[in-house]
């Protein structure tokens, strides 16, 4: 997670100290950190999404969208994964990080997304960009400010014309948010309202990834043309991708106290049970991984 000076240099100044409490949160985070990055995104890197969006031709219609929705687990898992980590090493240390991940894909709206995804980023483009940008009392120039913010975030990741889209895409959504909550009046969702805008919000981002993961417009524009051909077959998924796809997402909307309460349990283990849970996730995910850890996706950027 981007880090605050400020937050860092108080905690570099202070002997370094390490409770149980601590320490059975960062095993935690480090072995579900392991899981999301070897058992969940490589896994689904290796054996669809690199495959179809390196020749989506050579697959149906449903084959790539099942690897569009894959990639938007992969790059979740990849980078959450990471967070985990860098979160539950830095622990080890004596360092607490900023939380950078919050289910992102169970957001409601594109504004609650961002509150969710990279947070610490999020945080770091409303601070240092959009506020910096006059007409804040003007009622036209927040919304520009907004598309140019996410602009300039997309291209931060690289100077590509589809960086540049998928930028202008979330900068867009969020402007016509801004004007469509601006015209009604808050209230509270009734729940299946509320589960058709995750849905629609959750469609929106995954639709954005598209052109985040193409390293052209001709590669993203043949993605959504096979997926438009509405070809039907799943020939080339086998049983273990669907395995690993059901459990990556329903895993990411498991309900928060689940989470919190696993985490309490690891916590309250003895050392060296904390030890043998995080050896056992290291050697069984040896096991299984195919072709050892590839770099993290972010890595890049």
């Amino acid at each position: 997670p981007i880090t605050r000076v400020s937050s860092l240099i108080s905690q570099l100044e202070k002997r370094p100290a390490l409770d149980n409490d601590a320490a059975g949160r960062a095993f935690f985070l480090i072995g579900l950190g392991l899981l999301k990055k070897l058992a969940i995104a490589d896994y689904l890197a290796s054996n669809l999404v690199n495959r179809v969006f390196d020749f989506p031709n050579l697959y149906s219609g449903t084959e790539v969208l099942l690897a569009v929705y894959a990639y938007a687990i992969q790059l979740y898992c990849d980078f959450s994964g990471y967070t985990d980590m860098a979160i539950g090493s830095a622990l080890l240390l004596g360092i607490k990080l900023p939380a950078n991940f919050n289910a992102p894909y169970s957001a409601a709206n594109l504004t609650d997304f961002w509150r969710r995804w990279h947070i610490s980023l999020s945080n770091w483009l409303r601070d240092y960009l959009y506020f910096s940008l006059p007409g804040a009392r003007s009622k036209f120039l927040p919304y520009l400010n907004l598309t140019i913010t996410m602009l300039i975030g997309g291209l931060w990741h690289g100077p590509s014309w589809n960086f540049a889209i998928w930028g202008a895409l979330h900068g867009v959504g969020l402007a016509v948010l801004r004007l469509v909550q601006g015209s009604n009046k808050p209230g509270a969702d009734s729940a299946p309202i509320r589960v058709l805008k995750i849905i629609a919000t959750l469609h929106f981002v995954t639709f954005a990834w598209i052109f985040f993961r193409s390293p052209s417009f001709e590669l993203a524009s043949a993605i959504l043309g096979r997926i438009s051909s509405l070809s039907v077959s799943f020939a080339n998924v086998s049983g273990g991708l669907w395995f690993v796809f059901a459990i990556a997402w329903v895993g990411h909307f498991v309900p928060a106290k689940w989470f919190d309460g696993s985490l309490r349990l690891a916590m309250r283990m003895p050392f060296y049970a904390q030890a043998a849970a995080l050896a056992a996730v290291w050697i069984g995910l040896a096991k299984v991984s195919q072709s050892g850890a590839v770099p993290f996706i972010y890595n890049k950027f």
